[in-house]
């Protein structure tokens, strides 16, 4: 007589018994507060470790959807499960793609200043140049400080010192004007800054550098231009100086470009005998084949860098292309973006879903010969 209450009282003791709490669930929680501390409490983590974070999230969530003993008692079939974390994954990731790469782009920003970039004004071989101050960088660029020398100037200027020991300077109006200072209070990505006249003393051969001062650091530019079988070509480095470990002052490359067919040329010694400067037409003139690079004045008053129709000119191109644009992971292709897409999506389907499903089946144990 005492059996029967005892077993209905441990039947009873059975169903009120709380369900058991699997590790599944116990590692979800575990992954879920630390997700939550590195994403909210922590907001400041580089986007490399919350990268690393995020992968470690996305493989317990496929763990639970393809293991946990809760979704395979309501998810009977393997299928399914992998169809459920396959939906999981890629909601979670839509989710957090546009927050991961807005800070992937922040941390990646490139540096913001002025450079300087010019070409012949009015025809190919004009003895005046058209110096453009162009901006670098996705941002504005604030108080900035330009310091423009003419190495060439300044070299005829240090060899006549060298020549004539007895003198602190050189005569005046030797070689001319040699360095120009500009205050730049804001270069914006959309158009150059300012511009101005310069007349080298040898057109075909040119070397100038650029000490420019930001609230993004200090940056050194150099520019060399000669003239090889009748073309201009071109070289400009953009680096950026810093101070290493052992105080030893390094440069950190931020821009270079050389022309394929440049073959750089020594300073300028002396004053060359150029020819007396002719008069130029720097407007445009109807019929007439321009060589390029050129500048052409408008009936405006604004320059113009003239170019021909879906041409490129080497680095040249520096002239009316911008510089610096911030580059996020993961983008398409501007040439082509449809077909970049459709490759990503057939390469999706072909490649990375079978061996996810393949992968999912030698977690959850199931054998692929049943």
């Amino acid at each position: 007589m005492d059996k029967k209450p005892k077993k209905a009282k441990m039947a009873a003791n059975e169903f009120s018994s709380p369900p058991t709490v699997t590790t599944e669930e116990i590692v979800a929680f575990i992954a879920g507060v630390v997700a939550f501390f590195i994403n909210v409490v922590l907001p400041m983590i580089t986007f490399w470790w919350r990268f690393a974070c995020l992968v470690l999230f996305l493989i317990l969530i496929a763990d639970i959807c393809l293991r946990s003993r809760r979704v395979i008692d309501r998810v009977h079939s393997p299928d399914w499960r992998i169809v459920l974390s396959i939906l999981v994954l890629a909601s979670t990731i839509a989710l957090l793609w546009n927050p991961m790469r807005r800070q992937y782009m922040q941390e990646h920003l490139p540096p913001s200043f002025p450079f300087i970039i010019g070409a012949p004004l009015g025809e190919n071989d004009s003895p005046v140049w058209v110096t453009f101050i162009n901006h670098y960088g996705s941002n504005p660029a604030y108080n900035c400080d330009l310091d423009f020398y003419d190495l060439d100037r300044q070299n005829v200027k240090h060899n006549w010192l060298v020549e004539h020991p007895n003198y602190s300077f050189p005569p005046p109006g030797l070689a001319g004007e040699s360095q120009r200072h500009f205050h730049i209070p804001e270069a914006d990505p959309l158009g150059a800054a300012e511009n101005f006249l310069w007349t080298p003393l040898d057109a075909n051969h040119q070397h100038y550098s650029v000490e420019i001062i930001c609230r993004d650091g200090r940056f050194h530019e150099e520019w060399e231009v000669t003239r090889i079988d009748g073309v201009l070509r071109t070289e400009i480095k953009i680096e950026r100086p810093t101070l290493g470990s052992s105080g030893i002052q390094n440069f950190e490359h931020v821009f270079a470009c050389t022309d394929p067919e440049f073959s750089g040329a020594p300073l300028a010694s002396t004053m060359p005998n150029v020819n007396p400067q002719r008069p130029i037409n720097p407007g445009w003139k109807p019929n007439h084949v321009f060589g390029l690079p050129v500048v052409i004045l408008a009936p405006n008053n604004n320059f113009y860098v003239a170019r021909a129709k879906n041409s490129h000119l080497g680095c040249w191109d520096v002239l009316t292309e911008h510089l610096g644009d911030a580059c996020l992971p993961l983008t398409l292709p501007a040439q082509d973006p449809i077909m970049a897409l459709a490759v990503l999506i057939y390469g999706f389907i072909v490649l990375v879903l079978p061996l996810y499903y393949l992968f999912a089946l030698w977690i959850m144990g199931v054998p692929l010969n049943p």
